[in-house]
């Protein structure tokens, strides 16, 4: 499947994800960027590898769509209804999605 098709297709599940109440509407601002409106999951209970293999439970984690958001950027302040979160690592993704790891943004 070609990146443009894989794009296109997660847009439709994720439009169907905020139809549902699943996903939400929100801004992206790059470091030293401007805002952009963009579409995000958020997933509040992450369980995530931390130093030496070690388990952390609990943490945020924000999916991005690429097509939107090409190149999301460590340092990164995304803001959902309310709440604002500074993305800290990659931690998943594919041609279509990237899945950062966030916390709360100060």
């Amino acid at each position: 499947m070609s990146r443009a098709a894989l794009q296109a297709m997660t847009s439709d599940i994720v439009d169907a994800l905020l139809d549902a109440g699943m996903a939400d509407n929100g801004t992206y601002t790059a470091p030293a960027g401007s805002p952009i409106a963009c579409r995000v999951i958020v997933d509040k209970a992450v369980d995530a590898f931390g130093t030496v293999g070690k388990v952390t439970h609990g943490r945020v984690a924000l999916t991005l769509l690429l097509a939107e958001i090409p190149s999301p950027a460590r340092g990164a302040v995304v803001a959902v209804d309310g709440d604002t979160w500074r993305l800290v690592e990659r931690i998943d993704g594919d041609a279509a999605v990237g899945k950062w790891l966030a916390e709360v943004a100060a």
